[in-house]
C-alpha cells in the first residue's frame, strides 16, 4: 500500500485547513449555528472517507456502498463485487455514526430524552446535523451555548431542553478527532485499510460532475 500522492496530500492539507479556519471563523464572530453545522457537515465528509463512501448503479439504481470489514453484530444483507473488493451497501447516517463512536466516543453517553434514554450520537444526527442542515436549527429539545468549561452537552429539564452542546468544547473534540483520524491514516504499516477507504472515497469524489 503507497503513501498518499501529491495531489491527495495537497487535498488533504487544503480539506483540514478550510475547514477548521471557517469554524473558528464563525466562533470568533459568534456565528454559533454557522459553527455548528460546519461542525457536523465536516464529520459527515469524513465519515465518508472513514467509511470510502462510494455511489454506484446496481440494477438501474444508485446505491451507497463502502468496503466490508471491521466486527459487525449482523452480516450484511447483500455483498457487491467491484474489481475484484467487495462493497456493502451503507448510508450518510451509517457513516456519520462510525466516524463518531470511533473518534468521538463521548457521544456514546446515553442521553435522557423524554421517557426513554438514547444514545447521544443519535440525537447528534437527527436533531442537529439533520435539524441545522435541513431545517435552519436545532430540533425541539436541543440547543446550542459556549462554556469555557471541558463539558461537552448538558440538559435543562426545566426548560424542557435534553441535550444542548457546548460549542467550544465540541469545536476542541472534533478537531482532535480529525487528527487522531490523520493519524490513523497515516499509520499504513498497521491499518492499510484506512487509506484504501479514503482513496475510495477520493477517487468516487473526483468523478463527480455537475
Amino acid at each position: 500500500m503507497t503513501k498518499m500522492t501529491k495531489q491527495e496530500k495537497t487535498f488533504w492539507e487544503k480539506f483540514k485547513r478550510w475547514h477548521i479556519e471557517s469554524i473558528d471563523r464563525c466562533i470568533a464572530n459568534n456565528v454559533n449555528f454557522g459553527a455548528a453545522t460546519l461542525i457536523l457537515t465536516t464529520i459527515d465528509a469524513l465519515g465518508g472517507f472513514y467509511k470510502g463512501l462510494i455511489e454506484k448503479k446496481v440494477n438501474r439504481k444508485k446505491k451507497l456502498l463502502v468496503r466490508m470489514g471491521g466486527s459487525r453484530a449482523n452480516p450484511p444483507k447483500k455483498i457487491y463485487t467491484i474489481k475484484g473488493v467487495k462493497y456493502e451497501e451503507s448510508s450518510s447516517r451509517d457513516v456519520f455514526v462510525n466516524f463518531i463512536k470511533n473518534y468521538m466516543r463521548d457521544f456514546f453517553e446515553e442521553v435522557q430524552k423524554g421517557t426513554r434514554k438514547k444514545r447521544a450520537v443519535e440525537i447528534l444526527y437527527s436533531h442537529f446535523r439533520n435539524g441545522l442542515v435541513h431545517e435552519g436549527g436545532p430540533k425541539i429539545g436541543t440547543g446550542v451555548y459556549r462554556n469555557y468549561s471541558p463539558e461537552l452537552f448538558k440538559s435543562y429539564p426545566k426548560q424542557k431542553i435534553f441535550m444542548a452542546i457546548n460549542l467550544l468544547s465540541f469545536r476542541d473534540r472534533f478537531v482532535k478527532a480529525l487528527y487522531d483520524y490523520e493519524k490513523d491514516l497515516f499509520d499504513i504499516k498497521n491499518q492499510p485499510e484506512r487509506l484504501k477507504r479514503w482513496r475510495d472515497r477520493f477517487n468516487y469524489l473526483k468523478t463527480i460532475k455537475f
